[in-house]
């Protein structure tokens, strides 16, 4: 049998040699420690910052309308009176920018420049001309129709305020000569009013264009269209008139009561309104100039108040 002979290699290490080598770069390693110690410090303000925003928010939505009453410290009926004048607030400012914004509100009634289009319409195979009537008048109404109209007039302002100055109806009897109305046969009248300086025969033209083009084969009822007259005339609409006075005098009630009430706040009363008026994005210089001096008015009273019982008390002294 053959014996082998194994050789073992003895690895020697030199300790002084390695830590000579470990100081020669110890710049490497404590470049390294430090950049492992901005990157853990770099995620830790991430994820602290996160949990400060997190929790900014949740105060922030604590925060509501809710708890700064419950905060405030005022009885039922005090509350109850800021938090109608907050409404009232957010009523004012939506009428005034309606009656600023509107131009039906802004026309002249005395003096009213319409558009007046009369269109026959007759029925077919047992339909209804009525249907047809409405079916006509909801298209005319629709937004699509409305966009075209408002290109039509060049009037740069939102689709509401273009359809309020649009009327389809059932046309009267003075306007219908001699076309009669039956179950089968009727006249529609179509009125756009002009505010100042619009032309209307591009309008003319679009509204012709939407009701000869409108497929009714789809609806309730079937039937042909054909317009009678167009014309631009000059009017007085008192129904106009009324409408316009009645929503005027609405509003000016409103902010009638509105001061009245806010004017006979404390002055912790005040001090939660101003507050929800914010909260509300409802904050505006005036109300905040009428209550401080709401407020100075009052102290002047309650001092004069004082003053005037001082010098009672002080006759009555002497």
């Amino acid at each position: 049998m053959n014996s082998q002979t194994y050789q073992q290699n003895t690895i020697q290490i030199d300790i002084v040699a390695l830590l000579k080598k470990a100081l020669i770069q110890w710049r490497a390693i404590i470049i390294f420690a430090v950049i492992l110690g901005l990157l853990v410090s770099g995620l830790k303000y991430i994820k602290d910052l996160s949990s400060y925003k997190a929790a900014l928010a949740l105060s922030k939505d604590e925060t509501s309308s809710d708890d700064i009453i419950k905060k405030s410290g005022l009885t039922v009926d005090e509350q109850d009176a800021v938090q109608l004048a907050v409404s009232q607030k957010k009523q004012i400012e939506s009428q005034s920018e309606y009656l600023s914004d509107s131009l039906y509100m802004n026309l002249d009634p005395m003096n009213l420049k319409q558009l007046s289009l009369l269109y026959f319409i007759k029925a077919k195979g047992g339909s209804d001309a009525a249907d047809l009537l409405t079916v006509y008048k909801e298209e005319l109404l629709s937004d699509s129709s409305v966009e075209k109209i408002r290109k039509a007039s060049g009037i740069d302002t939102r689709l509401k305020y273009i359809r309020e100055l649009i009327d389809v109806s059932d046309a009267k009897y003075s306007d219908r000569g001699t076309f009669t109305k039956n179950s089968s046969t009727d006249v529609m009248k179509v009125t756009f009013y002009l505010p100042d300086g619009i032309d209307g025969s591009a309008i003319k033209k679009t509204i012709d264009k939407i009701i000869s083009s409108y497929d009714i084969s789809d609806n309730v009822a079937s039937g042909s269209v054909s317009r009678i007259s167009a014309d631009i005339n000059t009017v007085t609409d008192r129904d106009m008139q009324t409408s316009q006075t009645n929503y005027t005098s609405n509003l000016n009630n409103l902010k009638s009561t509105y001061n009245t009430s806010t004017d006979a706040f404390s002055d912790d009363q005040k001090t939660l309104f101003k507050k929800l008026l914010r909260e509300n994005n409802l904050y505006d210089e005036n109300t905040s100039t009428r209550l401080k001096e709401s407020s100075e008015k009052q102290k002047e009273e309650k001092e004069t108040s004082q003053n005037g019982d001082s010098s009672a008390d002080a006759e009555s002294t002497d």
